[in-house]
């Protein structure tokens, strides 16, 4: 790693501070999309949710990979 000035060390942890806040938000709305589609925070609908923020998937997209999670659970008799 080079070494950093004090400018940008003053930036590097203005812009960590902003994305751990960004990252603190995008974490509540997950949680809220997550609970409207009946799941809770860390299950699977959470992953999926998660996965589809990350990868800038549609609600379509969330909607069957839940469909599919579902019909593969009940179909191997998964827990959880």
């Amino acid at each position: 790693m080079k070494k950093l000035t004090v400018s940008e060390t003053s930036e590097a942890t203005e812009l960590l501070m902003m994305a751990q806040n960004y990252q603190d938000q995008l974490d509540l709305i997950s949680v809220k999309i997550t609970k409207i589609l009946g799941g809770v925070k860390d299950d699977i609908i959470h992953e999926i949710v998660d996965q589809a923020v990350l990868n800038k998937e549609s609600m379509t997209w969330i909607v069957e990979e839940v469909k599919d999670w579902e019909e593969y659970r009940l179909e191997h008799k998964v827990t959880g």
